[in-house]
Parts: C-alpha cells; structure tokens; sequence
C-alpha cells in the first residue's frame, strides 16, 4: 500500500493490510501491564484507538 492508496482507504482497510507487515506482528507480540491496559497487547491497543479516531 503507498501513501495514495493510504489516502483513499478507510480505517479498516488500513488496518488489514498494516496486520500482515512485520512492525505490526512484533506489536502483537508486544504484550502491556493489564492494570494499565486490559486490550493486552500494543497491536490492540492501536486498532482501539485508531477506531476512537474515526
């Protein structure tokens, strides 16, 4: 995806094509202290707050 297709996307198409890159897989893998956190990791944590800012 490049930065004209980015701009034409919706929030969600965005999101499926950044979970396959491998920036995205190590956020997965990125786990977070639940008292501050409950999503759990910082992938989750991202799509929340990219859906907040729709």
């Amino acid at each position: 995806m490049n930065w004209r297709e980015i701009r034409t996307s919706s929030h969600d198409e965005i999101l499926a094509w950044a979970a396959e890159q491998p920036w995205a897989l190590a956020m997965s893998a990125c786990a977070q202290d639940r008292g501050w956190h409950a999503e759990g990791d910082v992938w989750t944590h991202t799509k929340m707050a990219c859906a907040e800012s729709s």
